[in-house]
């Protein structure tokens, strides 16, 4: 029971932070970083460019910039294998947790 409540404190701030809310350019640059580190950021951003690039006549205003690393916007291949990777790290510690706690 405890868990759905850490996993809910960490999940508002990371959806908050992924940039689904508010554009990501424009912002301070320590909020910028942190913004950055957010892996939601890359899956949020991929789903945007996707999605609203394929639209007619959808500009490419502020709706699809996304993060940006030293002034260099990742492609979408990019943030999806630094999203991926994470998810199979985490995957591996959890999978690993599991097997320790059964035995």
């Amino acid at each position: 029971m405890w868990s759905q409540t850490v996993l809910g404190a960490l999940m508002m701030p990371m959806i908050f932070l992924s940039g689904a809310m508010f554009p990501v350019r424009g912002l301070p640059g320590w909020l910028a970083w942190l913004v950055s580190l957010n892996p939601l950021t890359y899956a949020v951003d991929a789903v945007r460019r996707t999605v609203a690039g394929h639209l007619p006549g959808t500009p490419a205003g502020p709706l699809l910039t996304g993060p940006s690393w030293a002034g260099w916007q990742p492609p979408v291949l990019v943030g999806l294998a630094a999203v991926a990777l994470l998810g199979v790290t985490l995957l591996s510690v959890a999978a690993r947790r599991f097997a320790d706690a059964t035995r």
